[in-house]
């Protein structure tokens, strides 16, 4: 490079022509080398020099100029030409370094930000982490609401899942530095921190995670040969860290709304349950033989979630059924079942508000419907019946037939399934059916004779 620098200078027209016309005014050559000699200006075999005066980038000599008493002028204004030159390209190289670290930055926060569960945060700062600096082990060690290290993810580059890694407060100390300000440790085996404990680490980095003055974790970067950390290493650390602090904090949050969630699921599907006490445990069972069915069909990981919620609230229209009709001891009237075949309608305006469920309605609302379109309360036919619909009417169903209600007894397992398979292809859709009945799927949910 720093050959390649005076040779460029010395190709530069105007430069040429101005060492040129120095050693005609002066009536004295000069000859100029490279750091091996090697002549870049000049006839070497013109006559013996006699005044060398090297040219440096920095503390490196890269060429000389050679000549009489008045080449010190050549020699100074090529000096300065190439500490310039030295300077432009330098700054130029810092600044295309600052555009690729800001790009990544914003890269970095784009993908980080859109992020809500906590391990795929860690695996995108750790892999991101994975592409600037030298690392063995990278970890994110995750905080309670009490600053109190509760899990440790660790990534030790094999590209395979991210480790999770119980450890005891005592344990987490003997196998990471946790520090309260970003800090560099290249030489652990000095460290008084470190005396006495094992160390698999020879060098280290450590920041923590901070929302506030909150400590939501630390992100430790580890090397097991020793390794000269820099402080910009630390910097870049720190800046990614900072961002992933946020996400995290976000991810926890979402966990927490989202588990306040699905309490509230749960608890609207013991509600009807409570509502109508002839159907005990009826809404779990429905819910284990829908996702047992979408197993068998081989339904993508998207479904299983709005499955299993549709299939939780099914029933949930019947809060606006009057207790007259719901529990009644006996057969209903026509006026009644009218009455109660509005309940997939009433369960879409219940839900119709909550935006988290919008694609949870179908499974509810249509969940009455047959493939022959005699169902209700829309009479729809075959595929334009939501699947998740579908599914929950042959568990539904199944499980109606197999429980004792006020005006029947449960159906011996046989008998319903002979009904399922009567009705395959009307009421029922035939692969829901034939999945429903497979032998993997009636061992899995332990459905034997006299249960």
């Amino acid at each position: 490079m720093a050959k390649a620098l005076l040779k460029k200078l010395l190709a530069k027209s105007e430069i040429s022509t101005l060492v040129q016309a120095f050693c005609q005014t002066a009536q004295t050559p000069v000859c100029i080398y490279d750091d091996k000699g090697t002549p870049l200006f000049g006839d070497p075999g013109v006559q013996e020099f006699k005044c060398t005066i090297p040219l440096r980038e920095g503390d490196r000599i890269i060429g000389a100029v050679k000549g009489g008493d008045d080449c010190t002028i050549v020699a100074s204004l090529l000096q300065y030409m190439l500490n310039a030159e030295s300077e432009r390209v330098a700054l130029g190289r810092e600044t295309l370094e600052k555009y690729r670290e800001i790009s990544m930055l914003c890269d970095f926060g784009a993908k980080i930000g859109s992020c809500l569960e906590t391990k795929e945060v860690v695996r995108i700062i750790t892999g991101e982490i994975r592409k600037l600096l030298t690392a063995d082990i990278i970890a994110v060690l995750l905080c309670n609401d009490h600053e109190v290290i509760t899990d440790i993810l660790s990534d030790d580059g094999s590209g395979e899942e991210l480790l999770v890694v119980s450890l005891a407060e005592g344990e987490v100390v003997e196998n990471f530095l946790i520090t309260a300000t970003p800090e560099i440790v290249n030489d652990l085996a000095s460290d008084p921190r470190c005396a006495g404990a094992p160390r698999t680490f020879s060098s280290t980095m450590c920041v923590p995670l901070k929302i506030q003055e909150k400590t939501v974790g630390y992100v430790s970067v580890n090397s097991m040969k020793p390794l000269e950390y820099r402080a910009r290493d630390l910097k870049l650390l720190t800046t990614l860290s900072d961002q992933t602090a946020v996400a995290l904090e976000k991810a926890r949050l979402y966990k927490r709304l989202e588990e306040t969630f699905y309490a509230t699921i749960r608890t609207l599907a013991e509600t009807i349950e409570k509502r109508d006490p002839y159907t005990g445990n009826h809404t779990k069972r429905v819910v284990d033989y829908s996702l047992a069915i979408a197993g068998k069909l081989g339904l993508p990981k998207e479904y299983y979630v709005r499955l299993e919620l549709a299939a939780a609230l099914h029933d949930i229209g019947k809060l606006g059924v009057r207790d007259d009709v719901l529990l009644k001891d006996g057969p209903l009237t026509a006026d009644e079942f009218a009455h109660m075949k509005k309940h997939p309608t009433y369960g879409e305006e219940i839900l119709k508000h909550i935006k988290h469920l919008e694609d949870v309605i179908p499974g509810i609302k249509y969940h009455h419907e047959r493939c022959d379109g005699q169902g209700y309360p829309y009479g729809l036919k075959g595929e334009e019946i939501d699947i998740t619909a579908r599914i929950i009417a042959v568990a539904d169903s199944f499980d109606a037939m197999t429980t004792d209600r006020p005006y029947r007894t449960a159906l011996s397992l046989d008998v319903a399934f002979k009904e399922l398979i009567k009705f395959s292809g009307t009421q029922f859709d035939a692969a829901v059916v034939e999945a429903f009945l497979s032998v993997p799927v009636r061992e899995e949910l332990g459905m034997n004779e006299g249960e």
